[in-house]
């Protein structure tokens, strides 16, 4: 079951082309109507974001000239936005000229330019946390550049997107690295091409760039995506203007908001306190959705429960198939049988034995008599001696126990 998670829309009066938050989750939107005369302006407008009244508070604005082309993409610092290297010494920029460019911030000198690419765009650059390699988005790779010691400025390495799916022909649109949680892959957002539809997530390593998963999250293209700054939640919206986020460990889906924009979305991101994430679009508004603090964990599909108690009840029949299970059963009534039953009931036995025991006593104050008293009586009359033998009467009880 999916968290629900409550969203509000607010108009923000221009087309969104970029938005990202500041450390104190102030909310930075940048967009406009172009050069020319549309009548809506360009400029670059700073939010504070108010869950309980469901509105964003606008405190600063920047015009931009309308003689100029609207801002079409923004980065910020110290969020961990996709230009900015994690300490923010670095800024890499992305041209249509398929040039990357990588300079030292605040000085803005420049450490690298290279061409990754003839003839095309490059659609987004990331660098990894040490500073040390950037990978550029071309449609049809991922090219890393190194950043550091003799290889400074060169391609060092290219993913092919024909590599990624052996079923569907594939096309790079966004990557990141991963932090926190996730800081040992990467992020790659591709879409189907031709008769391939939808959009995928492939999982890469963050050292090597070997593909670790690839899957389908979505029915229709990609058009924007973002990684929470813990490096746990992975965000990301789609042409049928809905948007969704996924646990960036296992890909399972956190939750989604259908129908969050009317037109194309833009851009999105998540707080640094990963309790907000907010869209933006073409249709003048942003979408802020109220996160949790923690996501339910995964529950088992009723559907893996029903199976495994078959299996558990088919593996108890073939047991007791394979066993006499009647037979043990008698055995063991058997072995209950022979034990002593218990009893409360106790018995006194009275024994009285008649124990001939010769008298010491008697037989050591008895003189032995003489030869003359033995054949002559005596004078005086003569009590009859006692039987010399005791009797003892004796009386064992006897208590019946267990």
């Amino acid at each position: 079951m999916l968290a629900p998670c409550p969203s509000f829309a607010v108009n923000v009066g221009i087309p969104i082309f970029g938005l990202g938050f500041t450390r104190n989750n102030e909310l930075v939107v940048c967009g406009g109507g172009g050069a020319g005369r549309s009548g809506v302006k360009n400029k670059l407008s700073s939010y504070r974001v108010d869950l309980r009244r469901k509105d964003l508070e606008e405190e600063a604005v920047f015009d931009v000239s309308s003689d100029e082309d609207a801002p079409m993409c923004l980065a910020l610092h110290p969020s961990k936005a996709v230009r900015f290297s994690k300490d923010g010494s670095l800024l890499a920029t992305g041209a249509t000229d398929g040039v990357v460019n990588v300079f030292k911030y605040p000085s803005l000198e420049t450490l690298t330019s290279v061409k990754v690419v003839e003839n095309n765009d490059v659609l987004d650059v990331d660098i990894n946390d040490e500073g040390a390699k950037l990978t550029a988005v071309i449609p049809d790779a991922l090219k890393l550049v190194s950043l550091r010691g003799r290889t400074l400025g060169t391609v060092i390495q290219t993913v092919s997107s024909s590599t990624i799916h052996k079923k569907h022909t594939l096309q790079f649109r966004a990557f990141r690295y991963g932090s926190g949680l996730s800081e040992n892959l990467g992020f790659a957002v591709a879409n189907g091409i031709g008769k391939s539809k939808g959009g995928f997530i492939v999982v890469l390593d963050a050292h090597t760039l070997e593909v670790k998963q690839v899957r389908q999250v979505s029915k229709k293209p990609i058009t924007t995506f973002c990684l929470s700054p813990d490096g746990s939640v992975l965000g990301y919206g789609s042409a049928d203007f809905s948007i969704s986020l996924l646990e960036a460990a296992t890909l399972r889906v956190l939750t989604e908001v259908k129908k969050a924009h009317g037109f194309s979305i833009t851009s999105m991101a998540i707080s640094p306190d990963r309790r907000i994430l907010v869209s933006g679009s073409a249709d003048n508004t942003c979408r802020v959705v109220d996160l949790p603090l923690q996501f339910a964990p995964a529950h088992l599909n009723p559907l893996h429960t029903i199976l495994l108690a078959i299996v558990v009840a088919g593996v108890l029949l073939l047991l007791t198939s394979y066993f006499n299970v009647d037979h043990l059963l008698k055995k063991d009534e058997q072995m209950v049988s022979i034990l002593p039953m218990p009893t409360t009931e106790n018995r006194i036995v009275d024994i009285t034995p008649s124990i001939a025991i010769p008298s010491a006593t008697t037989d050591a104050f008895t003189p032995t008599p003489t030869a003359a008293e033995k054949e002559e009586p005596t004078n005086f009359a003569t009590t009859a001696s006692p039987d010399p033998t005791i009797i003892v009467k004796e009386t064992v009880v006897v208590k019946e126990e267990l």
